[in-house]
């Protein structure tokens, strides 16, 4: 594949994968768990489609080819609690930085059974790679207007961070447990249930309460901060080895259609989602908990469908480009469309100042992905 068409599969690799969150924008998604399941039921049906059009049948697969799916379900699963624990700006920029950087060095060096790929001046694309991760560390500074997502706006991060409330009623998809877990008779319950007049020494003072209260919530406070930093650095390293698989079977299969690998990454993506969220919603009827509260289905469908278009895509740019630029590019590209569209479209940038330093996350932007580009040929 030549590299011309290389840049074109990368681009609209970018605009897929740039708009595929906007169709449930205005939609509750509620924890994330059912919504992440229709979408791969959405990735799954386009990966039968395309295997069956590009083979004639439904492609045959071995285990290491769904390793990629795997790992991009798994990464996907693992930002949902990231919002809660380290906030959207920084979560945000840990996972894009950890992201590009991770498949940016895997491909750079020829890491994990892959073809070194330095590009022909090595250190333009290594000050192209350092300005991308820069210009995600400089996206923690811009606030969006009110408390929508701001640049990163159709990110799965920012998606499953928003909960809009317009035309719907709020439902609380995790319902606080009682004080005591799960039925059982609490301290000061008689065995009936009735109240009983019991002492509980385990109460402590007013001042020693308060005491101990402000010395929890900061230990619970950096612990949730180390716990976030940890789960988004490796969800951002699982993406950077989702597409890694592409590259072992192309090798293996050098004149098989490269949009036919579709087929195995969305059977990984759909087996690993279908585990996860039965394993949830079955631990929640265990420990007494409400069902997961059902999403919108065409929308999270939708989504599906463009993610899937835009991995193969990214696939072809692969091919083209090697895995160092094309992976690159379809993962940075996104962020700037997503970005534009935030700016231009959904209005949630807004102020000279807000707008002045996302203008200069896009040129950095921007330019590194120029850098990488120069130093590519």
């Amino acid at each position: 594949m030549s590299s011309t068409n290389g840049y074109a599969a990368a681009l609209t690799a970018a605009a897929l994968f740039g708009v595929q969150y906007v169709p449930v924008k205005k939609h509750e998604i509620y924890d994330g768990s059912v919504f992440q399941w229709f979408m791969c039921s959405g990735i799954l049906f386009a990966g039968v489609t395309l295997g069956i059009i590009c083979e004639g049948e439904i492609p045959k697969v071995e285990l290491v080819d769904l390793l990629g799916g795997m790992f991009w379900t798994t990464q996907n699963m693992l930002l949902m609690p990231v919002v809660k624990l380290l906030g959207l700006g920084l979560g945000f920029a840990i996972f894009s930085g950890t992201n590009v950087f991770s498949g940016y060095i895997i491909g750079r060096l020829g890491l994990f059974g892959n073809v070194a790929d330095p590009g022909s001046i090595p250190w333009l694309r290594d000050m192209g790679a350092g300005l991308l991760v820069v210009s995600f560390a400089l996206m923690v500074l811009i606030k969006p207007n009110g408390d929508k997502p701001g640049p990163h706006g159709r990110t799965a991060l920012a998606i499953l961070s928003h909960s809009p409330t317009t035309g719907m009623r709020k439902v609380r998809s995790c319902p606080e447990m009682p004080k005591y877990d799960f039925g059982l008779i609490s301290p000061g319950s008689n065995s009936d249930g009735s109240a009983a007049d019991v002492e509980q020494p385990f109460l402590a003072t007013d001042a020693r309460r308060q005491d101990s209260r402000a010395e929890d919530t900061v230990e619970s406070e950096a612990l949730k901060r180390a716990a976030g930093i940890v789960l988004v650095a490796v969800a951002g390293f699982l993406n950077s080895l989702s597409a890694m698989p592409f590259n072992w079977w192309s090798t293996k299969n050098p004149t098989a259609h490269k949009g036919s690998f579709i087929f195995a990454q969305s059977l990984g993506i759909w087996m690993v989602s279908t585990t996860l969220y039965l394993s949830y919603a079955s631990t929640r009827k265990v420990l007494s908990y409400a069902s997961p509260p059902h999403t919108c289905i065409r929308p999270a469908f939708l989504s599906g469908l463009l993610w899937a278009s835009g991995f193969v895509c990214m696939c072809l740019s692969i091919d083209g480009l090697g895995f160092t630029a094309g992976f690159t590019y379809s993962s940075v590209v996104p962020v700037i469309v997503s970005s534009l569209l935030s700016v231009f479209w959904f209005r949630e940038i807004q102020g000279s100042v807000q707008l002045a330093m996302f203008g200069g996350c896009f040129v950095i932007q921007s330019l590194g992905v120029c850098l990488i580009a120069l130093g590519s040929h």
